[in-house]
């Protein structure tokens, strides 16, 4: 079905001259397909007196049309053309017409017809004999960006990848994108999340008596982030503090246990 060409249900990954139900009326047909190369690097697939209505091989209702495809070594590297023959008879219209990638869906394809990838406008008419189509990469480069809508805490609003250094609020940006060979333009949005620092809190149970453990604690006492945190600890795993000439204990960062012994035996 054409609706099928506008979403990410298969077939994807495709060059579609008229994409809808139809067959290629052969082997019992007067239909064909023929393919080779027609130019340097260029490769044409030919489908002749393919069913232009339903699937059924031996209708009378016939249409003839080609791709071609522009290799890395031809003069227009990376075109794909799409040309149309005659029609016989009433053919089945409401086709789409474009190409699309291997995801599908919105702005995963190339209408023809409209020359975006939103709309899902279908062909309600064959497009003529000798009439067709022409896909034409951008050549890489060629790019302006403009990020001045909001410039706020951006190292430049000229480049593709600009930096927001010490951002202390949300902010939304936006870039213009310019292609200059064709001017054609396209504008993208994003919204840059800025929230509060956390507001630690650390404690203990101190002071405890011989022989019971010192727990520390840490929470964080920020507006909103009093869940998901986490907590990591540092300082010296034991530490030995001398309490008098003969005693001294050690008390560990975490789960502290309080040890005395007499350093003269």
């Amino acid at each position: 079905m054409p609706a099928n060409f506008y979403t990410s249900t298969i077939p994807n990954n495709t060059i579609a001259a008229w994409f809808r139900d139809m067959g290629g009326n052969f082997p019992t047909g007067t239909g064909s397909m023929r393919h080779g190369l027609i130019g340097t690097d260029v490769y044409a697939f030919q489908w002749d007196n393919a069913v232009g209505s339903g699937f059924s091989d031996g209708s009378t209702i016939l249409t003839s049309f080609q791709i071609n495809i522009h290799g890395p070594a031809s003069a227009t590297p990376g075109v794909i053309d799409l040309i149309y023959g005659p029609a016989v008879g009433t053919i089945s219209t409401l086709a789409a017409i474009g190409i699309e990638n291997a995801i599908g869906g919105t702005n995963n394809y190339l209408n023809a017809l409209t020359g975006n990838g939103t709309s899902t406008t279908a062909s309600s008419a064959w497009p003529g004999n000798g009439n067709g189509y022409r896909f034409t990469p951008i050549t890489p480069g060629g790019l302006t960006y403009d990020w001045s809508a909001n410039s706020n805490f951006l190292t430049a609003t000229n480049i593709a990848n600009p930096v927001a250094e010490n951002v202390t609020s949300t902010q939304n940006y936006s870039v213009l994108v310019t292609q200059t060979s064709t001017g054609c333009t396209k504008t993208a949005n994003v919204t840059l999340n800025v929230s509060p620092l956390p507001e630690p809190l650390i404690g203990s149970n101190a002071p405890v008596c011989q022989g019971q453990d010192i727990n520390l604690f840490g929470s964080n006492t920020a507006s909103g982030q009093t869940s998901g945190n986490s907590f990591s600890w540092t300082g010296p795993k034991w530490i030995p503090f001398r309490i008098s000439k003969s005693y001294y204990y050690w008390s560990h960062y975490c789960q502290c246990r309080v040890l005395f012994f007499d350093s003269s035996k």
